[in-house]
C-alpha cells in the first residue's frame, strides 16, 4: 500500500470501529485523540506554524496496529469469500497480509485480476490506492513461463519477474519455491568480516603493548 499508515481516513475507522461494537465512549476518546494532533516542522533553530492532522494513525503508537489491522481487514474477508484464492488444505486461502505488505495467491491469471479488483474497490473505498511500482508478478509450476495477458494494478501494468521480497524474504520462483538466502548470506559475511577485522587489529594492539610493558 502507498503511505498506509499516514493516509488513514479517520470517519471510515470510526465506521469500521461501530460495525465492530466498539463502545462509543472508547470510539469518542480516540476520536477527540485524533482530532488534536498537530505537527510542526522544524528548520534549525526555527518552528513552523502548527498543523492538524486530519488524516493517518501515530506512527509508533502501541495501540497503531490494531487500528490499522482492523481499518483494512475487509480486504482479507472479500478476497477469502471469493473463491479465487488457491485451496490450501481444504480452506481457501488468496491473501496474504502484514500490516500494509499483501500478497495476493491464486491458481491462474484471470483469477488473481478478479482478487486484484476486489482490493481495488475496497482501497478505494478507504480512501487508499497500491503502490504499483513496488508490485509484481511470479508464477510458479510447470506452466510458470506461458505467456498470460497483462494484469494492471491502478491502471498499471504489473512487471512479471522470477524472484520477489515479502517482509525482507526473498523468495526465487520458478518450477519450485525457494527461500534466497544468497543476499543474507553474504550480508552475514561482510559483517562478520568487517568485525573479525576490528577485534584482530585490537588483539595485536593489546598483544604489541603487553610486550612493550614486559620488556
Amino acid at each position: 500500500m502507498s503511505k498506509a499508515f499516514d493516509k488513514v481516513n479517520h470517519y471510515a475507522l470510526f465506521l469500521k470501529l461501530m460495525e465492530r461494537h466498539v463502545p462509543v465512549c472508547l470510539i469518542n476518546l480516540l476520536a477527540n485523540w485524533y482530532e488534536n494532533v498537530f505537527i510542526s516542522v522544524r528548520w534549525g533553530q526555527s518552528l513552523s506554524k502548527l498543523v492538524r492532522l486530519t488524516t493517518g494513525v501515530r506512527q509508533g503508537g502501541v495501540l497503531s496496529p490494531v487500528l490499522f489491522a482492523v481499518y483494512v481487514n475487509d480486504i482479507i474477508t472479500r478476497v477469502e469469500s471469493s473463491g479465487y484464492g488457491c485451496e490450501i488444505a481444504g480452506n481457501c486461502v488468496g491473501i496474504l497480509m502484514y500490516a500494509d505488505d499483501l500478497l495476493l495467491i491464486s491458481a491462474t491469471c484471470n483469477g488473481l485480476s478478479r482478487l486484484i479488483e476486489i482490493c481495488e474497490q475496497e482501497m478505494a473505498w478507504l480512501d487508499m490506492q497500491f503502490n504499483a511500482r513496488k508490485s509484481c508478478m511470479v508464477g510458479r509450476g510447470p506452466r510458470h513461463n506461458k505467456e498470460c495477458a497483462d494484469i494492471l494494478l491502478n491502471g498499471v501494468p504489473l512487471i512479471r519477474g522470477r524472484t520477489f521480497k515479502y517482509l525482507g524474504i526473498l523468495f526465487e520462483v520458478g518450477r519450485k519455491f525457494k527461500v534466497s538466502l544468497a543476499a543474507k548470506r553474504m550480508k552475514f559475511l561482510r559483517t562478520f568480516n568487517y568485525i573479525h577485522g576490528c577485534v584482530g587489529a585490537q588483539l595485536l594492539l593489546c598483544s604489541a603493548c603487553q610486550s612493550y610493558s614486559t620488556g
